[in-house]
């Protein structure tokens, strides 16, 4: 019995989705690249973040899977309120047309590809330059794939991923 080639489809596509995952690599300005499939909504850098900022927030994140009391909510306000020169989003990137699978994409942090437009700054200056010392995220939430956010620190000109294990002081 022939299987109508919707079907076949069907089963080939759903089990091909894989999370989109920013790499960050090299020195500073590091260069990113992404694994994984769908297309790219945006991108965007985040930070400097100190440590205990990220520690605290993705505690609360992580211990309720997204879902966030509102006791926990005011917690975060005060957490931002407290670092608030350090929660920033530095780089914003939208993509040209919606056709621009993740698999495609490297870029050096402060050039954007010609795929891309950079949204922030909006004056079309490069973003700032990366501290030493201090963590940043990249996150490129897709359509058609979950995606995770990818954190990495400046140490010694260099870019180095650190995992939210890392984060949190569970690696340890």
């Amino acid at each position: 019995m022939m299987m109508p080639s919707f079907i076949i489809m069907i089963m080939t596509m759903s089990g091909c989705e894989e999370d989109t995952k920013p790499i960050v690599t090299g020195g500073n300005p590091p260069e990113i690249t992404f694994r994984g499939s769908g297309y790219v909504v945006e991108i965007v850098v985040a930070g400097p973040y100190g440590r205990e900022y990220l520690k605290r927030s993705l505690k609360i994140i992580n211990d309720h899977k997204n879902v966030v009391t509102p006791e926990e909510r005011k917690e975060l306000e005060e957490i931002t309120r407290k670092y608030k020169d350090e929660n920033y989003s530095i780089w914003y990137l939208k993509p040209n047309k919606k056709s621009t699978g993740v698999s495609s994409i490297t870029l050096k942090y402060g050039t954007a590809p010609k795929e891309f437009k950079q949204v922030d700054p909006e004056d079309g200056s490069p973003p700032q330059p990366l501290k030493e010392g201090s963590y940043y995220r990249v996150s490129a939430p897709t359509d058609a794939a979950n995606f995770h956010n990818t954190y990495f620190i400046i140490k010694k000109n260099k870019a180095i991923m650190v995992s939210e294990k890392e984060l949190m002081g569970e690696d340890q």
